[in-house]
């Protein structure tokens, strides 16, 4: 894979939700490579791996 951060980019994250990603969830550049080679591998988005909660895009739920 090479250096984690360099992955990410060939994968189509872009620095700011790399540094998004980090910050909001605590994780390392190898920690989301790791967890998005897993999902690349089985045929699936990158952005999977972070689910909706890490990424942002959750929607709330209406009470």
């Amino acid at each position: 894979m090479g250096d984690p951060l360099n992955y990410l980019l060939e994968l189509g994250f872009t620095l700011d939700e790399v540094e998004t990603l980090k910050n909001r969830n605590d994780f390392t550049c190898q920690q989301m490579a790791d967890a998005a080679k897993a999902v690349v591998d089985r045929g699936g988005n990158p952005l999977e791996a972070f689910g909706p909660r890490a990424t942002g895009w959750e929607k709330p739920i209406p009470l």
